[in-house]
């Protein structure tokens, strides 16, 4: 007897491609801008905001996909234009192969970037629909890179929490004007509330600057393995089956007596 598919988990997580955004221009502001302005090839009063997520910090949106706006900003971010050292800004290190993007299995995504040393402030989203007591897989690529027209070796990686509980990445030394390459970590929560801050903090440790690169992050529910059910079922069916044995034996007793 086959069993249905299983189904894919829900993404917990508003937004995880980063490109749900608002913007205006003149001299109205969004009402919460989580992520600064464009100055470049347009005025310094257009607002730009992600759905769902805040930011506290000198941090960056990088939308090549969804920007909508001439291709000269490179950026959107607290202080206007960004770029990293890459293979289109022109990186004196010949393994630089960043080009602006992170591409996993043909999929361009957008991306956050957060400086972990000047103005440092965390990347934030309420989550909410959590069950206390039940574990939480969150899945996230990240790269180490470093804000062009600067150079020298850095050390940088990402401070990762959800309410209380607290996971790093491994540390990154970086090589000046260099990047590198993206990774993959996963970390499993426990939630202790129905709704908590899941919160993206960068660290790096030399005014160079260094920044820490976020993409495609995705927090799904645990839930248990066909193995461990068919276990749970094997245990409770042998349970009742020792019941029935020593009720049979205990009236057998009764009758021999």
């Amino acid at each position: 007897m086959h069993g249905e598919p299983a189904k894919a988990q829900t993404n917990l997580i508003t937004d995880p491609g980063f490109n749900i955004f608002a913007k205006t221009s003149g001299g109205t502001v969004v009402p919460t801008v989580s992520f600064g302005y464009g100055t470049n090839s347009e005025t310094s009063s257009a607002a730009y905001s992600l759905v769902g997520w805040a930011s506290t910090g000198y941090n960056f949106a990088f939308l090549p996909q969804t920007l909508g706006v001439a291709s000269s900003i490179t950026a959107i971010g607290a202080g206007g234009k960004l770029s990293l050292w890459s293979q289109t800004t022109g990186s004196t290190t010949s393994a630089n192969t960043f080009t602006n993007e992170y591409v996993n299995n043909g999929t361009t995504f957008n991306f956050i970037a957060n400086d972990g040393d000047y103005s440092v402030g965390a990347t934030t989203q309420t989550i909410s629909g959590l069950t206390p007591g039940k574990q939480y897989t969150l899945s996230f690529a990240w790269a180490a890179a470093q804000q062009s027209g600067f150079s020298g070796a850095i050390a940088e990686d990402w401070t990762v929490s959800l309410g209380s509980q607290t996971f790093e990445t491994p540390t990154i030394t970086l090589a000046s004007e260099s990047f590198s390459g993206w990774s993959v970590s996963t970390f499993v929560f426990t939630a202790s509330a129905s709704s908590e801050v899941l919160s993206f903090l960068a660290y790096g440790s030399a005014q160079l600057p260094p920044f820490m690169l976020l993409a495609d992050p995705t927090l799904t529910a645990q839930v248990p393995e066909p193995a461990s059910i068919t276990g749970l079922l094997s245990g409770i069916v042998g349970m009742l089956g020792l019941g029935r044995w020593r009720r049979g034996k205990a009236k057998g007793a009764k009758a021999a007596a």
